[in-house]
């Protein structure tokens, strides 16, 4: 399917425009007006190191945060957690996975994800009052509440379609590779209470996402809105969730396999809360070493709780393992550490884009470790790599030749069994020339039989024998 006009890529950049203006001022707005801040908060190590920017780059639960299309992109089983702390006394854990889900599906299986992430405020001392109001006696600490959220989530990859559109008389085409994801949440939060004691109050709440990858331009795109649900009541007062709509990009610039720094991977995010009128920038970047260890940067602009983040990760076979530092000056330097196990290798489900190319009959996969580039429907066929050595120069030139004869033969229509009456010479040596190039064994023909010489005619006369002889 072939997307007419450059449609998808306005409505692209229509939607960032709407996100980057929908708050007045980035600073403006009503900060405070909602309940339930974990719910803003980054999750995963991954994630708070690039400064939150992962609306295009969701991949496993901790993406699910940002995009629940994310959790399909994969497709093998995951198993993750995470912990985190650095600000006072609080602290956050999670406990997730993804599994697929092969008896259900729109257009094909899909991934569901669950996650239980639980917060705790802290310590707090609690002191009694007397009738005017003073500090009278000292009781023992209580906590300071904490929030409690379970998340379920399915996402699916949808077939891929064609994206072509043109900029003057430059003509862009790609394969978009498009996931679709949903989560239910259930949120349960609780606060102390005037008496030491603690009162709660639950809600819930609806997270929803679309996940693009454009293959042959190495990049991808996100949007996502969150916390669509019911008010938070803890005894009468009702407090809305912080719902956030969010738009991602992300590029990736591969180098040679060989190489130490085999690239970079540079995200863009815009997040915008729609109860506080409020939206923040958020930027990462991502160096890959020796494809085991990964060094993240990021930063978060116009958030007040914002700014540098960093971190790092390892990538060993079926384990990843990410720190992510954050600093503030206001609230103080946090940390999250996370840790994901794959029941396969993540370079095994790497295929399902390649996958996905053959059926524009640019890219047929053989078998694990041969693949056959083809020329597809109204696309040119890729360049190949120069010869390294003589001999494979002569084989190419054998391939060419070949393949040349094969489509005159076809344009010609010729029949090998039967000789047509406007077969010219030069195409009958093609044709022996192809036959024998594809090794098909030739039928045994009788030998041809050798025409009599001509006869000389009998002269009449004594001058007609001298002339001839």
């Amino acid at each position: 399917m072939t997307v007419p006009k450059p449609h998808l890529v306005s409505a692209l950049a229509a939607a960032f425009a709407c996100v980057f203006c929908a708050g007045r001022a980035f600073c403006a707005g009503q900060p405070g007006t909602t309940s339930v801040y974990m719910l803003k908060n980054d999750i995963g190590g991954r994630a708070i190191a690039m400064g939150g920017a992962m609306t295009a780059l969701s991949d496993d639960i901790f993406g699910m945060r940002y995009n629940p299309a994310g959790i399909a992109v994969l497709d093998i089983p995951q198993f993750s957690a995470m912990t985190s702390g650095g600000v006072m006394d609080t602290g956050m854990n999670l406990a997730g996975a993804v599994l697929p889900i092969t008896a259900f599906g729109i257009e094909r299986p899909g991934e569901a994800g669950i996650s239980v992430i639980s917060s705790s405020n802290g310590g707090m001392d609690w002191y009694s009052t007397d009738i005017a109001g003073n500090a009278a006696v000292k009781g023992t600490p209580i906590s300071a509440g904490g929030d409690t959220v379970v998340s379920l989530g399915y996402s699916e990859r949808l077939k891929p379609s064609d994206l072509s559109f043109s900029i003057g008389k430059r003509k862009f085409r790609s394969v978009a590779e498009r996931y679709m994801g949903a989560a239910v949440k259930l949120v349960h939060s609780r606060l102390p209470d005037t008496m030491g004691g603690s009162v709660s109050g639950n809600a819930y709440a609806l997270d929803a996402g679309w996940l693009a990858h454009l293959t042959d331009w190495n990049m991808s795109v996100g949007f996502s809105l969150l916390n669509l649900g019911t008010n938070m009541t803890y005894i009468s007062e009702a407090n809305p969730l912080p719902s956030t709509l969010r738009a991602g990009a992300a590029y990736t610039y591969e180098r040679s396999s060989e190489a130490r720094m085999s690239g970079f991977t540079a995200s863009l995010d815009i997040s915008h809360y729609i109860k506080e009128q409020q939206a923040h920038l958020l930027a990462g970047l991502e160096v890959p070493f020796e494809k085991v260890v990964i060094f993240r940067v990021g930063y978060r602009f116009f958030d007040d709780t914002g700014g540098i983040t960093f971190g790092g990760g390892i990538r060993h076979k079926r384990i990843s393992c990410d720190i992510g530092l954050a600093f503030n000056e206001l609230l103080g330097n946090a940390y999250q550490l996370s840790a994901t196990y794959r029941l396969g290798d993540v370079a095994e489900a790497k295929p399902v884009r390649t996958e996905q190319k053959a059926k524009r009959g640019v890219m047929i996969t053989l078998d694990k470790d041969e693949e056959f580039i083809e020329a597809g429907p109204n696309r040119k066929p890729e360049k190949p790599e120069k010869p390294k050595t003589f001999s494979e120069s002569v084989q190419r030139e054998h391939d060419r030749m070949e393949r040349r004869v094969r489509e005159r033969i076809s344009a010609e229509g010729i029949d090998r069994r039967r000789k047509p009456d406007n077969v010219t010479p030069a195409t009958e040596a093609s044709e022996d020339f192809v036959e024998n190039l594809s090794g098909t064994p030739q039928p045994a023909s009788s030998p041809a039989k050798s025409k009599p010489p001509a006869k000389r005619p009998k002269p009449d006369s004594e001058d007609d024998l001298m002339v001839i002889h």
